[in-house]
């Protein structure tokens, strides 16, 4: 019966001129169908409208017309959000075979292998067991980036905060429509249409770009000789923390795509500012405006990011009675509170100064996402300080990150 009423609405639609389902699996053309449908829900819609207004009621045909719309749109939907998860699913290691798991072992043989002698002084079965990007570099085996992805939340401080996922694309696109507007009262029995409540649903696309970030260690001769296990811990422990400061710098002041680097909090578009109350000082008075600022669906969510000087100036601001309006955590692992929300120290902040932005009250986890690739590469580099007695390691991870609702930010900028 399910399928019959399927059938029935795509014929329909077909009638209708609405082509959902001529688009068949590419993502732009059932964008461009979900588009389509919109606009032929709200003529449909006015059509009730004035049937209503006419007859008293809306015709039986006009009602099916609405319902196979919809119907058709949310199959749609359906099917461009599985071709999405689809193409972003993160690899899940450890759901091999017995052959995998071997072929595994002799990768990770071969890379820490490849570690301490380099390419050239490797046997024929271990150069093959290497795997190399399109560029000719190794790629990290996969148990090796699992624990550098699972130290960088302990080392970096945006990854707690933020919302982080798993691609294997060169980007994510992130569909965003305007909010939905609604309202009180029967249609049938007011003087109230279909206008009062319309909403502009015009979703609009925007990208997260994978970028590339590079980092290097030197590693001496002795220590390469060194249990695979330990050289594991090594790199993973250096290659984490690396990652991490870099990552934390680039969530707030990150230039964009076009300078091959995230997206920034601060320099990201429609982030709006709070100005303080007075020439190149801050106030406690200021900290509150920049809270209520902040929609209270956002701000219930909020967190405070500051530069450690401006935490040590607001450290010394009371209230009336008296009181540090700073509060300081009682157990170890957790965050100080400010107002009554959870304070974070991030030094890469402009220094502070007359029309330097100075404080990010937030909803992070809504209003930003950092994007993982996987495939982590290292390139041996032999000679560069081989009179040292080290051998250098250049490590690239595939990393990238963007605002996804600047509304969720506020950031208190210095009067000038």
């Amino acid at each position: 019966m399910e399928k019959i009423k399927m059938i029935q609405s795509k014929q329909e639609l077909l009638r209708l001129n609405i082509q959902f389902f001529a688009g068949g699996d590419d993502p732009k053309g059932l964008a461009a169908q979900i588009q389509s449908g919109f606009e032929e829900l709200k003529k449909v819609a006015t059509k009730q409208e004035d049937e209503i207004k006419k007859y008293g009621k809306a015709t039986e045909e006009t009602k099916t017309e609405l319902q196979n719309i919809n119907e058709a749109m949310n199959e749609a939907k359906k099917r461009l959000d599985e071709l999405e998860a689809k193409a972003n699913r993160a690899y899940q290691a450890g759901q091999g075979n017995g052959e995998l798991d071997k072929e595994a072992k002799a990768k990770n043989a071969a890379f820490y292998e490849f570690m301490r002698k380099g390419r050239a002084d490797m046997n024929p079965d271990q150069r093959k067991a290497l795997v190399a990007d399109q560029d000719g570099q190794i790629l990290i085996p996969e148990e090796l980036d699992r624990e550098i992805q699972r130290q960088l939340p302990e080392t970096a401080i945006f990854r707690s905060l933020v919302n982080t996922r798993n691609t294997s694309a060169d980007r994510i696109r992130k569909r965003r429509m305007n909010e939905v507007t609604v309202g009180w009262g029967k249609i049938e029995v007011n003087a109230k249409t279909l206008a009062n409540y319309e909403s502009e649903l015009n979703p609009t696309d925007y990208y997260i770009y994978i970028e590339n970030l590079n980092g290097l260690t030197k590693i001496g001769t002795d220590e390469l000789e060194d249990t695979d296990i330990q050289l594991q811990q090594y790199l993973s422990s250096s290659f984490a923390q690396a990652a991490a400061e870099e990552e934390d710098k680039a969530v707030l002041v990150g230039r964009g795509h076009t300078q091959e680097e995230p997206e920034g909090i601060l320099t990201a578009a429609n982030v709006e500012r709070v100005m303080s109350a007075n020439v190149g000082a801050v106030e406690a008075d200021d900290l509150i405006r920049l809270m209520y600022a902040l929609k209270s669906a956002h701000r219930k969510n909020g967190v405070w990011v500051m530069p450690s000087f401006m935490e040590m100036t607001i450290r010394t601001f009371k209230n009336s009675n008296g009181d540090y309006i700073w509060q300081p955590a009682l157990t170890a692992g957790t965050p100080n509170q400010l107002l009554g929300f959870a304070t974070y120290t991030q030094d890469d902040f402009p220094d502070f100064a007359a029309g330097a932005d100075q404080v990010v009250f937030g909803d992070f986890k809504r209003g930003y996402t950092i994007a993982d690739r996987s495939g982590s590469t290292i390139q041996r580099l032999n000679e560069l300080y081989i009179e040292e007695d080290l051998i250098g390691f250049k490590f690239k991870k595939r990393v990238g990150g963007g605002v996804d609702r600047p509304e969720a930010f506020k950031v208190l900028k210095v009067k000038s």
